[in-house]
């Protein structure tokens, strides 16, 4: 089975619970890849393990060249960020398509993953683990509805 993580960055020493669900994916014989915004070997020793770098299904930055301009990009506005975002992250969903199962870790990435479910891009079952703030915050403040997209296709 190929597994297929999406996160924000990787390898992350604040992410620990990634990094042991890829090591538990891997000794299962499962074939692993991530797709990220950054890629962080190099960076702090602590995660710097040769398993993260030898990945069978490689470690890959979603934009590619044009993820150094993601910081940049970010500073527009709402709905100008969203739509740049959402239509860059259609022209790279080309990444995800070898997956058998997608994982993405944060309401975030899982709404961009849906996206491109939504769109037809990729056909891949979707898993999306939120943890806390990124489902808590929209709960309280009554804008849980900008995950639609992900509950109704991953």
């Amino acid at each position: 089975m190929r597994i297929c993580f999406v996160v924000d960055k990787f390898p992350s020493l604040s992410e620990t619970f990634v990094l042991d669900q890829i090591a538990g994916c891997l000794e299962r014989g499962m074939e692993v890849g991530v797709v990220c915004n950054e890629t962080t070997f190099g960076k702090d020793a602590n995660v710097d393990d040769r398993r993260w770098k030898s990945l069978p299904g490689k470690v890959v930055c979603w934009w590619g060249w044009l993820g150094r301009y993601r910081p940049l990009l970010r500073k527009w506005s709402g709905k100008s960020w969203d739509k740049l975002s959402t239509a860059i992250d259609l022209l790279y969903a080309r990444k995800l398509h070898k997956a058998d199962v997608i994982v993405a870790h944060f309401g975030t990435n899982g709404l961009r993953v849906a996206r491109v479910i939504k769109r037809g891009r990729i056909s891949a079952p979707l898993v999306t683990v939120f943890h806390g703030n990124d489902v808590g915050g929209p709960m309280h403040d009554n804008t849980l509805a900008r995950y639609r997209t992900v509950f109704q296709n991953g």
